[in-house]
């Protein structure tokens, strides 16, 4: 009996493990497309780490970014319309003229976010509320 109660403590220790891991969901070839040709249509980018990164009129329409890590990228011209940027961290990013219609910007952190000139056309907020 002491056996069986020792591979059941272990088995529940191993499934909990695993379910409380970090899950990386971002794909890392469409990663290092986006570094390479600053191009990334409907990629996988989310939880990947884009810190600092230098993206200056990428393109990104309609890709994931959900809770990526944006802080101090350059994003100046880029094409992010109908992106996910959903719970990403975009402080201190530079969006100077980047396309962000119809992009769900929900729960993203804006501090120090520079939007100057941006398409912001039906853009859902941080706060959920739709732009005009």
């Amino acid at each position: 009996m002491k056996r069986f109660f020792v591979l059941v403590v272990a088995v529940v220790s191993v499934f909990f493990g695993l379910a409380t891991a970090p899950a990386y969901a971002f794909n890392q070839a469409s990663l290092n497309e986006l570094l390479s040709t600053n191009n990334c249509k409907d990629c996988d980018l989310s939880d990947a780490d884009l810190t600092g990164a230098n993206l200056v009129g990428a393109d990104l329409e309609r890709a994931n970014l959900t809770r990526a890590n944006l802080t101090g990228a350059d994003l100046t011209g880029a094409d992010l319309e109908k992106a996910n940027l959903g719970i990403a961290n975009l402080s201190q990013a530079n969006l100077t003229g980047a396309d962000l219609e119809k992009a769900d910007l929900k729960g993203a952190d804006l501090t120090g976010t520079n939007l100057t000139g941006a398409d912001l056309e039906k853009v859902t907020m941080p706060d959920g509320s739709k732009h005009a």
